[in-house]
């Protein structure tokens, strides 16, 4: 499995400039979580020092983003809301970016198809150790076809996520579910009712 050492090179090798973020929880969550959260990568325009994981539990709810108080961020409180509608403790979950290098958008990080390549080989390392039953994705088109892809699952249908004409996607392997959300700083799905009882839908299949 490749380490902090190898993301740090690669980041340096591709030009990156502003750091780079892995784990938003506890290392011991890539050996024993049941569920997991991915996003794609970190966002932001000023440089942060490399993280290969978050030890003070879960960072969308113990963490201060911005000048907000800890875990009182709009996309911290979804992701709040997700894991209690799985009944799931926060600090439990792998909660990660599958692209670790920072950027202000995905589309301002540089050499896009590089560095999701690294990521491709820094997730496989990870789920030949272990692979959660429950993977949520956010973000579309990236990230989830991605994940499903390392862990040889198949699509599953989509079911319409209450939001317009967005869509919660999903995807299966042997023993456990992939879902594909769109990006929850956009679309705010969680503690609406009908959103919340769509994404408990494609989780149960």
């Amino acid at each position: 499995m490749l380490n902090a050492d190898d993301i740090q090179r690669e980041h340096d090798r591709l030009g990156c400039r502003l750091g780079w973020k892995f784990l938003y929880s506890p290392e011991r969550t890539l050996r024993t979580a049941d569920v997991a959260l991915i996003t794609l990568n970190p966002g932001g325009e000023n440089y942060e020092g490399p993280q290969w994981s978050y030890e003070d539990g879960n960072a969308y709810v113990t963490q201060a983003w911005g000048k907000r108080a800890p875990g009182t961020h709009v996309l911290q409180r979804q992701v709040q809301i997700m894991f209690d509608l799985l009944g799931v403790e926060p600090d439990g979950a792998l909660s990660a970016v599958y692209v670790p290098f920072r950027s202000p958008r995905w589309s301002a990080l540089p050499r896009h198809k590089e560095a999701v390549a690294f990521a491709r080989l820094l997730w496989r390392g990870v789920f030949d150790r272990h692979a959660p039953s429950i993977v949520v994705c956010v973000g579309k088109n990236v990230v989830g076809r991605e994940i499903a892809d390392l862990l040889g699952a198949k699509p599953a249908g989509a079911v319409e996520a209450r939001w317009g004409a967005q869509t919660i996607d999903q995807f299966e392997f042997n023993g456990g579910r992939i879902v594909e959300l769109p990006h929850l700083s956009t679309f705010k799905l969680f503690g609406r009712l009908a959103s919340d009882r769509a994404f408990l839908r494609a989780v149960s299949g």
